[in-house]
């Protein structure tokens, strides 16, 4: 979270899920279009841990962001015996609603090889 704080996206995939990967490159073009006070504001924020549980090659850390000024709860998968974050859409933009038909694990890199895949059940694909 600390290299996300610092826009430093490169450092925040080495800590990040091989599924997250997509996750943090789009958090990197949001923070593209943020002004200088939003993201001094995200980077001085302060991450206090709050509670963490542990059930096998998964856990959830519960983190209280100053920044938001409300709780936030991680989702950490153990990979090759490392603890990764687990990122979402859903997780990084809490407004944020999949388009029906759209299966957001199909966005993985490397997952989609034909863009018609991509659309609704409802749109005829020619």
């Amino acid at each position: 979270m600390h290299a996300i704080q610092e826009s430093n996206f490169e450092r925040a995939k080495e800590y990040a899920t091989k599924e997250s990967q997509q996750v943090i490159l789009l958090y990197s073009i949001f923070d593209g279009k943020r002004n200088e006070n939003e993201r001094e504001k995200i980077k001085n924020a302060k991450l206090e841990v709050v509670d963490h549980a542990e059930e096998g090659d998964k856990a959830t850390v519960t983190i209280l962001n100053s920044s938001a000024k409300q709780q936030e709860t991680l989702q950490l998968v153990k990979e090759s015996g490392n603890w990764k974050i687990s990122l979402t859409l859903e997780s990084i933009l809490p407004t944020y609603v999949a388009p029906p038909g759209i299966d957001m694990k199909s966005m993985a890199p490397g997952a989609v090889t034909d863009s018609s895949s991509m659309l609704p059940d409802s749109i005829p694909v020619q």
